[in-house]
């Protein structure tokens, strides 16, 4: 696609994060879980910010490898902190794909379930990381899709215990961190639905190199964007002038419209395909 973007200096720099497999009962390979990774060389996360990491991996997964990574047509886990419940369905994409897993810490507050009731009714899956029957979490158990149980936290015989509570959801039930072939026949004779593990896989980075902004075009965006009467010819005019916007913008925009097969014209179509609430959050 050709367009007339005038260059403002930009500088490239790295993204990375990691992916780990998501398998069935026959060991098939169903999802992946996205993992934030503060750099290529890092095997671990490191996160000092949730929020920011959340954001990090959206960016890089969605904006940066969107195209290869929706292809995949596997379910999608995202790690979900209590503080991005209000924006996160404003990034991910697409719906059908992304199961939002909320984080064992997120307190299940009257306002936290109503909010994870609005992202399930707007069809996005729900899974609890790291569940126990003993934490706040459980509050959370009607409106979720998939509880995922860390074999290295819990005892046997606490997920033993907690079994017929889970079995009375309709829920799938997803055993991650196992570790060898012994625990997986364990977990497969107690009946998980799904595994996670070092013994199927270990998360695989992502990396990539990618434009930076000028500040003071993402600054000038982020104020057009305030003004209720803005124009799409006045969005138009300052992400055409930076290749950064402009190259995210597009590759967004083409992802949300990667399964129904719409090409993406210019980037006037571009902000319409996205939409204002999309493109603050952009």
């Amino acid at each position: 696609m050709r367009s007339n973007v005038s260059v403002v200096p930009t500088q490239s720099h790295s993204y990375a994060f990691a992916r780990q497999p998501i398998l069935g009962c026959d060991s098939e390979l169903v999802a992946y879980e996205l993992l934030y990774r503060g750099s290529a060389q890092d095997a671990s996360a490191n996160i000092m910010h949730p929020v920011l990491a959340t954001a990090q991996v959206l960016m890089s997964s969605m904006f940066e490898q969107g195209e290869s990574i929706i292809a995949t047509g596997k379910k999608l886990y995202i790690n979900v902190p209590e503080q991005a419940l209000d924006w996160v369905e404003d990034w991910v994409c697409p719906k059908e794909q992304v199961v939002i897993e909320l984080l064992e810490d997120v307190p299940a507050t009257e306002e936290n379930i109503a909010k994870v009731a609005r992202l399930k009714q707007k069809g996005y899956k729900i899974a609890l990381d790291d569940f126990s029957l003993d934490s706040p979490a459980k509050d959370f158990l009607s409106y979720a899709d998939i509880v995922k149980i860390d074999l290295m936290a819990v005892s046997r015989e606490e997920v033993e215990l907690w079994w017929p509570t889970l079995k009375s959801y309709p829920l799938i039930l997803l055993a991650e961190k196992v570790e060898n072939h012994e625990q997986w026949l364990w977990c497969k004779s107690l009946g998980f639905d799904l595994f996670q593990g070092y013994f199927f896989a270990r998360p695989e980075n992502v990396t990539g190199k990618t434009f930076c902004s000028s500040h003071l075009q993402v600054l000038s965006l982020i104020n057009k964007l305030s003004d209720p009467s803005v124009s799409i010819s006045e969005l138009e005019s300052i992400i055409k002038t930076d290749p950064w916007l402009y190259f995210r913008l597009m590759r967004y925009a083409s992802n949300l419209c990667l399964k129904r097969e719409i090409s993406i014209s210019s980037v006037r179509h571009a902000i319409m395909v996205v939409g204002m609430v999309r493109l603050k959050a952009f």
